[in-house]
């Protein structure tokens, strides 16, 4: 036991050693957000969606067959009840963990998840670079510190500055998903131009890409709008490259 013990401890450390840089920008980014959002709690200083947001996954909290108006006791069901907020007041009711919390949390998972999407995009665009540590670094301040600050530019919604408060929104989660679709949908293209009719791994891609679209679509539904002109393009670019082959 003691031997198996200390091989688990090996390829713990291991891993760590091999994966160091990824540690620590991500120690980075957690400490930096739990500070803003727990410490300073800089989310409940805003006047955006967030308050919003916090009711539509209280009114979750309910019994589905009782689900109202977030807002209002008569009314039309609000717009924002989608598969995140549903499952985080499914996870509240399972764990009796006060969901403003369990949404503070797996808003900084979802802005660390972010950081590894944008990541894995990158290596999909130039896996050349994968033996480049300094990469690393330049993705993580090129996206959470070179956007402009949200009240000037759309674009800050992504900045470390003003993701203390975004993280809690449903996008943030939905972009990272978005970023992993779109590697999926360039390996797969990349796959099918050497492969002339559908095979297993293609249906299950494609199967995933349908689950992916319809999650970030229910979850953010701007973000959605635009990863389905992504699977469009796919589409039209496969049928140029293919000739036209009917077996795609």
């Amino acid at each position: 036991e003691r031997s198996d013990m200390k091989t688990i401890m090996n390829k713990i450390l291991q891993f760590m050693l091999n994966h160091k840089v990824e540690i620590i920008i991500s120690i980075f980014l957690i400490s930096i957000i739990t500070f803003t959002t727990f410490y300073y709690e800089l989310p409940f200083k805003s006047f955006g969606d967030l308050w919003s947001h916090i009711a539509s996954v209280g009114e979750l909290k309910n019994p589905l067959d009782q689900l109202g108006d977030p807002y209002f006791k008569e009314g039309i069901k609000d717009p924002h009840y989608g598969p995140y907020f549903v499952f985080i007041a499914l996870l509240s009711n399972l764990t009796n963990i006060n969901y403003v919390i369990l949404m503070a949390v797996l808003g900084i998972i979802s802005a660390v998840f972010l950081y590894f999407a944008v990541l894995k995009t990158y290596y999909t665009f130039l896996p050349a670079r994968k033996k480049y540590a300094i990469d690393k670094f330049v993705l993580m301040i090129a996206v959470f510190f070179m956007w402009e600050s949200f009240k000037t530019s759309y674009a800050g919604y992504y900045s470390l500055a003003d993701i203390g408060i975004t993280a809690l929104f449903p996008h943030i989660f939905a972009t990272g998903v978005f970023l992993v679709g779109i590697s999926m949908i360039i390996k797969l293209f990349e796959y099918q131009l050497s492969h002339p009719s559908i095979d297993k791994r293609m249906f299950i891609s494609y199967i995933s890409l349908a689950f992916i679209a319809a999650f970030i679509t229910l979850t953010h539904v701007i973000t959605g709008v635009i990863f389905f002109f992504f699977l469009f393009f796919h589409s039209v670019f496969l049928f140029c490259s293919s000739g036209g082959n009917k077996n795609y």
